[in-house]
């Protein structure tokens, strides 16, 4: 994509964008006119360091990807911490222009307007806008033409398109919005037939790039008054600070002055098939400055731990009791640094007894600051001591439902479920209800040896009632919670009592609804459906076996197993029960893991081919060959086999000679038939 590889000025009236990439060893990021790859090892911040060194721009690429966003949970997005991370990067890096606010059909981008208007409201009393994209994110055809943004350009080129950017001289446009946040406006979350949009673009979504989405015709903005014409809306919404303070084509900036209290508005601009969203206008008053970034970076506090809740008998030892290793440090320029934390056991009071496995203790464990390894400063000298609150005997526990949709990553959570599926060593699949969001994996960074790892997850767990006690994170789309035996980071444990506890029963689900749901809507859920098998494979995933099933219009689901029922073949109608969700992102699917599960694949009755009663057949065929008697009728030659159904050898038979062969599915027949009308002289089929 480098500038030999320019369109020519006069075709399709494009330009080329130079050294377009979107680098991916890290949190995705989309870097332009800079000339390089990733390296493995990079980091956010170098990647971003390197594009500001050769000059290009950079974009945050679906954030909510990684705040649990994706899934439609906005909490991360509102966590100080998370924002003060964006805060730093934008504070840090000038060539860092914004994020991408949708992407593709706004799955993973759902709440990260949410994080949007909370980072301007950090950066904009400073002067530091940050722009909003709408990208495709397009891996094929189908999914192009869905968002996009109008840079506003007195000439057609690529340093006119570069200042835009820069600048914000540009609005954004999708076609779909999820409406996750506060202000966020649902367009387009559904098919015409009422079924759920799909994550992506696909052969069924393309009647949307006939519809008329908003676009802008013209901002006026003077007179402390901000007017917008547009087309194709039916609304335009004015947000400050994350909340809608106005209705209407016209912002009256004095009669709404009380509401903008971070120096910034912007507008949306919805209609029936899209929404346009501008970029934000800065405000302030004549009288008044924007603030000044300080030029040091001192500590001004420390956020406060967590307080932590642990089982009896936990030892009294910082990994013991689950006492975090970092603190947040905050910084004078916003910043929020993970700082190590030194605990002094000594200082635990009132006193701790380890040995009583009956009463409820609670104490205070004091600990200090290292600022050392970060980039804050301690010029001032403020104090660098914390106390935590620890609770032994009792477990803040929460439903995973709760643990899915209202908690941040990096949150403390204990949660229990039923173990219904295994994904390799030490990854479970854990569920406490059959509501949509009723599944959450756990994964063990502990190790993958039972010997040097204690406490280590297995395949025995399945079907049993566990507690988990870990962190809240974000694992490939999963959401997830996990636990470290090694260092004692979180635990698991069984319960025996599990009286009352709710049965999990699998959901009966279609292939449409898992392609068009939404991205992991179905993630971690024990399902079972019906599917034909299409191909399969081996040698995949640990020497498991991955089939395809596809619908005809959605494309294709996984089936990834152990085992495949040894006589299914290509067309059998194969039944999975129990079988644990899994969206690929790289492949843009649902893969449905399988057998390593509580659940099983078997071919129903109903719907078995040719081909594999042959294959049920296959110790008499070969012992006494095949058998059978042959019909010609209206000059078609059938193949009658007892309790089969007719296999058709030929049509338009009008000659006693007839050769060729007839594909069923696991078998090849090959027949030869020599005669003379219905006298039948030489018949030979042979089974390839």
């Amino acid at each position: 994509f480098g500038p030999h590889f320019h369109r020519p000025e006069n075709q399709g009236g494009m330009i080329s964008i130079p050294f377009a990439n979107e680098q991916s060893r890290t949190e995705h990021i989309v870097t332009l006119w800079a000339d390089f790859t990733d390296a493995p090892g990079a980091t956010v911040q170098s990647t971003l360091q390197t594009t500001q060194d050769l000059g290009g721009v950079a974009i945050m690429a679906h954030p909510g990807r990684y705040t649990t966003g994706a899934g439609g949970n906005p909490a991360s997005s509102h966590n100080p911490l998370r924002v003060s991370q964006y805060v730093e990067l934008f504070d840090r890096f000038d060539s860092l222009l914004g994020f991408e606010l949708f992407n593709r059909n706004d799955n993973e981008t759902r709440s990260d307007r949410v994080v949007w208007d909370n980072v301007l409201s950090e950066l904009m009393p400073y002067g530091r806008s940050v722009w909003g994209f709408s990208n495709d994110d397009s891996h094929s055809m189908n999914q192009a033409g869905f968002n996009w943004n109008v840079l506003l350009l007195d000439e057609l080129d690529e340093q006119g398109a570069k200042q835009a950017m820069e600048d914000g001289a540009f609005y954004m446009v999708a076609r779909v919005n999820r409406g996750v946040g506060e202000t966020d406006p649902e367009v387009n979350t559904t098919m015409p037939d009422g079924s759920p949009m799909p994550n992506g673009g696909n052969a069924n979504t393309v009647f949307m790039l006939h519809q008329a989405a908003p676009s802008i015709a013209n901002i006026v903005a003077e007179d402390n008054n901000i007017a917008i014409s547009a087309n194709d809306y039916t609304e335009i919404t004015w947000v400050a600070d994350g909340q809608i303070i106005h209705t209407g084509n016209d912002l009256d900036i004095n009669a709404h002055w009380n509401n903008i209290n971070s120096n910034y508005v912007r507008a949306q601009i919805t209609g029936p098939h899209g929404v346009a969203m501008t970029q934000p206008f800065g405000v302030r008053l004549a009288s008044e400055s924007l603030r000044a970034r300080p030029g040091t970076n001192n500590l001004v506090s420390i956020d406060a731990p967590q307080d932590v809740y642990v089982l009896h008998g936990a030892p009294a030892t910082p990994q013991g009791l689950r006492l975090p290793t970092t603190a947040q440090s905050v910084s004078e320029r916003g910043w929020r640094a993970p700082a190590e934390i030194t605990w002094d056991m000594n200082s635990i009071y009132p006193a701790y007894d380890p040995t009583n496995l009956t009463d409820i203790q609670s104490f205070t464990v004091t600990g200090t600051i290292d600022l050392t390894n970060t980039i804050v400063t301690n010029d001032h000298g403020a104090s660098l001591e914390r106390t935590i609150n620890v609770t032994v005997g009792v477990d803040s526990r929460i439903s995973i439902y709760e643990a899915n949709r209202q908690r941040s990553v990096g949150d403390l959570i204990t949660v229990e479920g039923y173990v219904t599926g295994v994904r390799g060593n030490g990854q479970l699949v854990i569920q406490d209800s059959n509501s949509q969001w009723g599944g959450l994996f756990v994964q063990n960074q502990g190790g993958t040896g039972a010997a040097a790892v204690p406490n280590q997850l297995t395949n025995d767990l399945i079907g049993q009632w566990i507690r988990v006690s870990g962190v809240r994170h974000v694992q490939w789309h999963n959401n997830a919670v996990a636990i470290n035996t090694a260092t004692g980071l979180g635990y698991w444990e069984i319960i025996e009592n599990v009286e009352n506890r709710p049965v999990i029963t699998p959901t009966e689900i279609s292939l449409d609804q898992l392609q068009l749901g939404v991205q992991g809507a179905w993630n971690n859920m024990l399902v079972s459906f019906n599917a034909p098998l299409i191909h399969r494979n081996y040698g995949l995933d640990g020497n498991a076996a991955v089939h395809q099933l596809r619908h005809p219009n959605y494309g294709r689901v996984e089936v990834a197993c152990t085992t495949m029922p040894e006589k299914a073949v290509n067309g059998d109608i194969i039944r999975v029960d129990r079988g644990i969700v899994h969206w690929r992102n790289d492949l843009e699917s649902h893969r449905i893991h399988a057998n390593w599960t509580m659940g099983t694949i078997t071919l129903p009755g109903q719907g078995v081919s040719i081909g594999q009663e042959l294959l049920n057949r296959r110790a008499d065929i070969l012992a006494n060959g095949l058998r059978g008697n042959l019909d010609l009728t209206n000059q078609t030659l059938t193949l009658l086999l007892e309790g089969m159904e007719p296999i058709v050898l030929a049509t338009n038979v009008n000659n006693a000679n007839i050769e060729g062969e007839v594909d069923l599915g696991c078998y090849t027949l090959i027949f030869d038939i020599k005669g003379n009308g219905n006298n039948v002289r030489v018949f030979d089929v042979v089974l390839r």
